[in-house]
């Protein structure tokens, strides 16, 4: 899983624009782009800092209809997530699939606090036996100028097996 940068496309331009701000300060001598200049880089610092002060922790148990999937045959997987947080954070949960697996493993996190259960289909396209997991979770600030992405929970294995087809006699 690759790593996400803390700041996200919209605070990188709103820093920008924040020092663009600050130097059009100084050649146009104008002191109130100064102050937008503030504005634009201590808003996203703050968002910054809310996104990634707050300690979670949490814990992922996933029951799969059946461990043992045939190419082709589908099965849902249902994950119920422990968020242990200081208020609940609005973002997007993710379940990292194998290549072998194809499903609709992502979604908008429940705003329920404490315990929250999601469901999913997955179907079995190469055989093997294969991983799914960590649950991510994908938390930005209102304003989408900050971002956290933090990993819960093991994996668990799922094995695919080729699908049986009668022989003639």
């Amino acid at each position: 899983m690759s790593r996400r940068r803390p700041v996200t496309l919209q605070g990188m331009m709103a820093i920008l624009a924040g020092i663009g701000c600050a130097i059009a300060a100084n050649i146009v001598a104008a002191p109130i782009l100064l102050y937008v200049a503030l504005l634009l880089i201590l808003t996203t610092l703050f968002a910054v800092i809310a996104v990634h002060l707050p300690r979670r922790r949490g814990s992922v148990t996933r029951l799969i209809s059946t461990d043992l999937l045939t190419v082709g045959e589908t099965s849902r997987v249902t994950a119920q997530f422990d968020l242990r947080a200081a208020g609940t954070p609005h973002g997007l949960w993710l379940d990292v699939l194998p290549d072998a697996v194809v499903g609709d493993a992502s979604g908008e996190f429940p705003q329920e606090s404490g315990s929250s259960t999601v469901t999913y289909d997955i179907t079995g396209v190469r055989r093997g036996m294969w991983a799914i997991g960590p649950l991510v979770l994908r938390t930005t600030d209102p304003f989408g100028l900050a971002q956290r992405e933090q990993e819960f929970g093991d994996v668990r294995a799922v094995t695919v097996v080729p699908a049986v087809v009668p022989l003639a006699a």
